[in-house]
C-alpha cells in the first residue's frame, strides 16, 4: 500500500513538473466554481507624445485572458479551451474601450486626453463554457510611463496585487 502512495506520489509531482494542471471537471457544480466576481488591476499607458493611432501594447486588455489566469493561478483550474465570450456592461468613464484587430474579446483602454492621469473601471461579463464570470477592471492610467516589475505592481496595484476575488461586491480601490 505505501509503495502504491509513493508511486502516485512520484507521478503527481512528474506531472507537475511538466506543467500540467488540473483540468475542468464537469462533475463540480456551479456553485463550487467560485469565484464569481473578480477584480484585476491593469496599469495603462498614457505618455505624452505617442503617436495618435498607434497600438500601445500596455493598454490592451483581453478579459476572457484574464479570467483565465485568474483560475489558473488562483484556483489550479485550467478553465475549457475555448473562445470565451465577452460583454461589455459597463464602459470606462474617463476613456473609451476600441476593439483590437485580430485579437477575439481584445480592447485598447484609450484615455479621453492625452494628460489625463488617474482611476477609471470597466466590467465585463465573461463566459468560457459553463464558467460565467464578471471581471472588474480598475485602470491606473499614469502619464509618466508604465512600470511592469512586481514591485511597481505592489506600489500601484495595492498588497493583493493584479488580481483578487471580489466577494458581496465589496472591493478594493
Amino acid at each position: 500500500m505505501i509503495s502504491r502512495i509513493r508511486s502516485f506520489v512520484t507521478l503527481l509531482i512528474l506531472l507537475g513538473c511538466m506543467g500540467t494542471v488540473a483540468a475542468h471537471d464537469p462533475s463540480r457544480t456551479e456553485s463550487s466554481q467560485a469565484p464569481k466576481t473578480i477584480g484585476i488591476c491593469h496599469i495603462v499607458d498614457n505618455t505624452p507624445g505617442w503617436p495618435t493611432g498607434e497600438l500601445r501594447v500596455p493598454n490592451m486588455i483581453e478579459p476572457a485572458g484574464s479570467v483565465e489566469n485568474y483560475y489558473h493561478q488562483r484556483t489550479h483550474i485550467r478553465l475549457p479551451n475555448v473562445e470565451g465570450r465577452v460583454t461589455i456592461l459597463q464602459p470606462p468613464k474617463y476613456g473609451t474601450l476600441k476593439a483590437v484587430d485580430g485579437v477575439v474579446g481584445g480592447y485598447e483602454y484609450l484615455p479621453s486626453s492625452p494628460t489625463h492621469a488617474g482611476k477609471d473601471r470597466a466590467s465585463f461579463l465573461v463566459e468560457i463554457g459553463s464558467y460565467t464570470v464578471k471581471a472588474m477592471y480598475v485602470f491606473h492610467v499614469l502619464t509618466s510611463g508604465v512600470g511592469d516589475r512586481p514591485e511597481d505592481i505592489t506600489a500601484i496595484c495595492g498588497p493583493k496585487g493584479d488580481m483578487w476575488t471580489i466577494v458581496n461586491g465589496s472591493q478594493r480601490p
